[in-house]
């Protein structure tokens, strides 16, 4: 049985790449439990994976998105949490209410299934405090930094590849001019440049 091409990439991802990721979300996941002793670090640690991108401007991109979308769904499930307690139900309300949220103010789909995400976890791992809420923030950011900063310093990843394959294959498919287009724009043949030569010669 074949693997379907939707879950397979065309390459390889560079090792480095995988590298940067595995550093990234180890160091979120021991800082952040460093800082917040009494959790797992689970939201430091998903946040730093999530940020280390091929390029440094797409790991900006992702950390806004990450940051606002746990914001919000940390947000969210404690004003839940405060309103209803804690059923089960609960998380499936959470579900719903931030897609709607995130579907009023147009976030991006990445951006709303953070907030729906965010708040399904806050309500099944933890409490509806504010006190647990803050924490996830900060545990969030702290993970958003570690990740921008390790693919930041670690080579720094420049997305060059791409541009020159394309450059090459436009020169590669360009057509050539022909001796009529050099005629056309001015191109001097040989023997129409021997006259302007000898006239040259005879006036020095």
């Amino acid at each position: 049985m074949r693997i379907p091409t939707a879950i397979r990439a065309s390459q390889r991802s560079p090792l480095l790449q995988v590298v940067k990721s595995a550093a990234a979300t180890i160091a979120a996941w021991l800082i952040a439990g460093w800082v917040f002793p009494a959790q797992l670090p689970v939201f430091a640690a998903i946040a730093a994976l999530l940020v280390v991108q091929p390029s440094v401007n797409q790991s900006l991109s992702k950390a806004l998105e990450r940051s606002i979308g746990v914001i919000a769904g940390v947000v969210i499930a404690v004003g839940l949490g405060l309103l209803f307690g804690s059923p089960s139900w609960i998380v499936l309300l959470a579900i719903v209410v931030a897609m709607l949220v995130a579907w009023i103010f147009r976030a991006s789909p990445g951006t709303g299934n953070q907030v729906a995400i965010s708040a399904m976890l806050v309500l099944a791992l933890g409490s509806s405090s504010p006190e647990y809420a803050f924490a996830r923030i900060v545990e969030t950011l702290i993970g958003v930094a570690i990740g921008i900063v390790v693919n930041a310093l670690i080579v720094p990843p420049v997305l060059v590849a791409p541009a020159r394959r394309d450059v090459g294959h436009i020169r590669r498919c360009a057509p050539r001019p022909s001796a009529a287009r050099r005629h056309a724009v001015g191109t001097p043949s040989p023997a129409g440049a021997a006259p302007a030569v000898r006239r040259h010669r005879d006036r020095r």
